[in-house]
């Protein structure tokens, strides 16, 4: 047998070993918290045996200027494994869109708050304003939504919206919007 034919056949060997050694795309189930500065430890303890890994988070208050409860808001992923993939991959990617614009609409919040303390103005419902602090450009709902603000009455509150109805009613039953320090969930 030629050296030629002996390297090809490794190689044809090598290719279907390979090809059988492929794994599926990991499926990601999220989960969103605000978690209080008193249980912070306890709490993230807990995730972590659970098998949650944290993906982002933010500092929020519940916006009581004399005496704020502090806490962190946070976006947590761990793989998961369900019987029919192909309903694994229509799940992770509607809970990973969720997951993407809620961390949109925190990032809007924190925008909001920032203006607030830098011009001492109060909130602002155009999303203009805020637009020099993203650098890359105002966050994107990944199913197309529309970000909005609301400022609230009088102007010490406000909620960020978006026009994705799936998104602005948020999983099970949250309030709507995104307001810091009311959703919790």
């Amino acid at each position: 047998m030629s050296l030629r034919r002996i390297f090809s056949l490794v190689i044809l060997v090598s290719a279907l070993i390979l090809a059988g050694c492929q794994q599926s795309p990991t499926v990601w189930e999220y989960h969103i918290e605000a978690v209080p500065d008193l249980s912070f430890n306890t709490r993230m303890n807990q995730l972590g045996q659970e098998g949650w890994e944290l993906v982002t988070a933010r500092r929020a208050s519940d916006g009581d200027t004399d005496n704020p409860t502090m806490s962190y808001e946070m976006i947590f992923k761990r793989s998961t494994t369900k019987k029919d993939a192909a309903d694994d991959v229509v799940a992770s990617s509607t809970v990973a869109t969720y997951a993407t614009c809620r961390a949109n609409l925190m990032a809007i919040a924190n925008a909001e708050m920032s203006h607030r303390v830098a011009t001492r103005t109060g909130f602002t419902s155009d999303l203009g304003t805020i637009a020099m602090q993203f650098p890359e450009g105002l966050p994107i709902c990944p199913a197309g939504g529309r970000y909005s603000v609301i400022v609230g009455t009088p102007a010490n509150s406000f909620t960020v919206h978006c026009s994705e109805s799936d998104h602005d009613a948020g999983a099970g039953g949250e309030p709507r919007g995104y307001s810091p320090g009311v959703n919790t969930k």
